[in-house]
């Protein structure tokens, strides 16, 4: 017709799937530090517990290395980073905590451009209701 349609994609870059094969990040090209990550079975569907080493004030992590040019499409083009988790029933749940965050550090910005070095950044806490 010699129209240009929009042709949509999805295309996953980096993904952690507790239910894939063991569950075992390193299989999926993740690296850990900094506490115990126990691979959990809840209501047929498996889940990551994270747990900080005792005592320690430095959080368990989890990362990964993305191809400059996959971050560079990301914010060139948009795209969505999903995350999916829960807080294990049982917790005690304490105002101001903090529960999850994700960071998306890059090594350099574009000359010139004031930023931080993070593509992407958020975290979630406890609120006292």
């Amino acid at each position: 017709t010699g129209h240009d349609e929009a042709v949509s994609s999805t295309r996953t870059v980096a993904e952690y799937d507790a239910n894939s094969g063991n569950g075992v990040w390193t299989e999926q090209q993740w690296g850990a530090a900094g506490g115990k990550g126990t691979v959990t079975d809840d209501s047929g569907r498996k889940a990551l517990r994270l747990e900080k080493q005792p005592g320690k004030l430095t959080s368990w992590k989890m990362f990964r290395t993305v191809a400059v040019e996959e971050a560079k499409n990301l914010l060139s083009k948009g795209g969505e980073i999903a995350v999916r988790f829960k807080i294990p029933d049982g917790s005690e749940l304490v105002n101001g905590q903090f529960v999850f965050g994700l960071y998306w550090p890059v090594s350099q910005w574009a000359s010139g451009a004031a930023a931080n070095s993070m593509l992407a950044s958020f975290f979630l806490q406890t609120d006292a209701s």
